[in-house]
C-alpha cells in the first residue's frame, strides 16, 4: 500500500532534519528587523531568463517561501500563493526558493496536478546555497517577509493571507508568529530556585518557539522531576499524557474523540490544510511542572492530567460509544505461495493503515494476529475482504462499540 511508504518517508526526512539541525550554521541569519544584505540577482525559473533581485525597491513586499517537491504542505499552498501574486501584483512578488535543481523542478512543474490545473508560474530560485544561511530553518514551508529593504517576519505560510500582505504594505511593519526552528527548549523554561518543592504552570501559546511533546525528566541543575510540553493543542496533550497511564493500540481518529463542550474547535483542530499554524498560535498551551520526589511515568502522567482538568475545567476520559466501524475478524490461516501486494506484519498493522488514510470508519481489530500478510491495494472494504479471504479473515462494515476519549467541560 502507498501509505506504508509514505510513513517510512516521513521517518526518513525527520531523520534528516535531525541531522540537518547538527550541521546548520547560523552565523548569518538575519533577525527580524535588521536590512538585507546586498546580493547579486538570482537566476530563476519562469521569469523569461530575468534575474530575480531580493533587493528591490522599497515600495515591493518580497515573499520568499523555501520548499521542494516533497513538501505536501509547500505543494498545496501554491494556489494560494499565485492568486496573492495575481492580486496584489507588482506591488508584490513571491518568490519560491528550493535547493532542488532546475530539471527536477522543471519536470515536477510538468506533471503535478497542483501545478499544472491552477497555471503555478512563480519565479523559483533552485539549487540555493546562499539564502538558506539568511534564512535558516529545519523545516518547510518557511517564509521570510522582506519590505522596505528589511526582514520584516519569518512565519510559517498559513500567515500568508490577503489581510496580513494589505496590513505590511500599509503600516510598513507587521507582528507575526515567528517560526524559529533553532530555540533551545531547556532554554525557554523557567529554572526554579534550589528552595522550590514544586510548581504548576500553565500558559497559552509562546511565539518563536517550535513544538515539543510531552517529557517527563529530571532537571540536571536543581535536581527537580520536570514535566513539560510546548505549544500542543490541548487534545494533542490529553491523548499523549492519557498513552502513558492507559496506552491505545489503534490511531487516535476524529471518531474517537467525543466532545461534550460548548467549542470543540478550542481543543482540537478540524480545519482544512493550510491553517494548523495560524490554529496553534491561537489555541497551542505550554505546560511546565517540577516535582521535589520522583513518580512512576503512569503516576505522574495522572497528576498531569489532573493539573490539566483543574486549570481547565474538564474531565477526560476513557468511555466507549457504538457506532459504524470495519471490523476485521476471523481465525489467521498461513498461505503458501504469497501474491503480489503490500506485505505486512499483521493486522494490527493493516488496522492502522486502515485507519490513517482516513477513507474509512475506525477499525477494530479483532484478530490481533503478528503473522505476516501480502494485502494488494485496495479501493473498498469489500475488495479488502476478498483478500482477507484468503487468510481465514474478513473484513466487515458494521456497528461495534468502541473506546473512546471524552471531553467534558465541567460547570
Amino acid at each position: 500500500m502507498k501509505n506504508i511508504f509514505l510513513i517510512s518517508l516521513i521517518f526518513v526526512c525527520s531523520a534528516l532534519l535531525a541531522t540537518a539541525q547538527k550541521q546548520i550554521d547560523l552565523s548569518r541569519r538575519i533577525a527580524i528587523g535588521e536590512p538585507i544584505p546586498p546580493m547579486h540577482p538570482f537566476t530563476a525559473l519562469h521569469t523569461g531568463g530575468v534575474p530575480v533581485s531580493v533587493n528591490a525597491s522599497l515600495d515591493k513586499i518580497i515573499l520568499l517561501d523555501f520548499f521542494d517537491t516533497y513538501c505536501v504542505n509547500c505543494i498545496a499552498s501554491l494556489p494560494k500563493l499565485q492568486k496573492l501574486q495575481g492580486e496584489f501584483g507588482d506591488s508584490l512578488q513571491i518568490v519560491l526558493v528550493s535547493w532542488q535543481d532546475s530539471a527536477v523542478l522543471q519536470r515536477f512543474w510538468n506533471t503535478n496536478p497542483t501545478v499544472t490545473e491552477n497555471g503555478i508560474q512563480l519565479p523559483i530560485i533552485y539549487g540555493d546555497t546562499l539564502l538558506r544561511k539568511y534564512f535558516p530553518h529545519q523545516g518547510i514551508p518557511h517564509v521570510a517577509w522582506l519590505y522596505q529593504n528589511k526582514l520584516q517576519a519569518v512565519t510559517h505560510s498559513d500567515f500568508v493571507d490577503h489581510t496580513a500582505l494589505s496590513k505590511l504594505a500599509r503600516d510598513r511593519k507587521i507582528k507575526l508568529p515567528v517560526k524559529n526552528d533553532f530555540v533551545n527548549l531547556d532554554s525557554q523554561v523557567e529554572t526554579p530556585t534550589s528552595k522550590l518543592q514544586g510548581s504548576v504552570v500553565l500558559e497559552g501559546f509562546r511565539d518563536a518557539t517550535p513544538s515539543a511533546g510531552y517529557s517527563y525528566l529530571q532537571d540536571t541543575i536543581t535536581d527537580l522531576f520536570r514535566t513539560t510540553f510546548v505549544n500542543m493543542p490541548i487534545s494533542g496533550a490529553y491523548t499523549a499524557i492519557w498513552s502513558k497511564i492507559k496506552k491505545p493500540d489503534f490511531l487516535m481518529k476524529n471518531e474517537r474523540y467525543v466532545w461534550l463542550v460548548e467549542d470543540s474547535t478550542r481543543y482540537k483542530n478540524f480545519g482544512t490544510a493550510g491553517n494548523s499554524q495560524r490554529w496553534l498560535a491561537e489555541n497551542a498551551m505550554c505546560y511546565a511542572r517540577y516535582d521535589r520526589n520522583h513518580r512512576r511515568e503512569e503516576d505522574q502522567a495522572q497528576a498531569v492530567l489532573n493539573d490539566l482538568n483543574g486549570f481547565l475545567g474538564l474531565n477526560v476520559y476513557w468511555s466507549t460509544r457504538k457506532m459504524p466501524c470495519v471490523v476485521i475478524s476471523g481465525k489467521f490461516k498461513k498461505q503458501g505461495a504469497e501474491g503480489e501486494g503490500q506485505k505486512m506484519e499483521g493486522t494490527g498493522v493493516l488496522a492502522f493503515l486502515i485507519d490513517y488514510s482516513d477513507k474509512y470508519p475506525p477499525v477494530v481489530d479483532n484478530v490481533k494476529t503478528k503473522e505476516t500478510m501480502v494485502i494488494p491495494e485496495f479501493e473498498s472494504i469489500a475488495e479488502l475482504d476478498r483478500y482477507l479471504k484468503r487468510y481465514g479473515l474478513r473484513a466487515q462494515l458494521q456497528e461495534e462499540e468502541i473506546e473512546v476519549l471524552v471531553f467534558e467541560e465541567i460547570l
